[in-house]
């Protein structure tokens, strides 16, 4: 009788500690996936803002140059066009 009782406690001893580690197991997966994640998206976020910027710079170049050609009353050759872009923006 007392070594079936010992039995049992010894399994559920074992089983109770080994839950542990497999939760503990378990949090260490979710926190490496979370921060994995979290790496994805902020490169994810810098690529958009960097082609968001690009998009923006050459939405600024389009109307400068439209503004330019009125301005000047006549059409302006690309290379007068860019020598004046990089005279306003700095170097392209």
């Amino acid at each position: 009788m007392l070594r079936v009782q010992r039995q049992i406690v010894r399994r559920v001893g074992l089983r109770a500690f080994s839950d542990k580690w497999a939760e503990r197991e378990t949090a260490y997966e979710k926190s490496y996936v979370n921060q994995q994640d979290a790496k994805a998206l902020r490169h994810l976020l810098a690529k958009m803002k960097a082609d968001a910027d690009v998009s923006a710079l050459d939405k600024l170049q389009a109307t400068a140059a439209m503004h330019i050609g009125r301005i000047l009353g006549h059409p302006v050759s690309a290379s007068t066009l860019k020598k004046l872009l990089e005279w306003k923006y700095g170097s392209l």
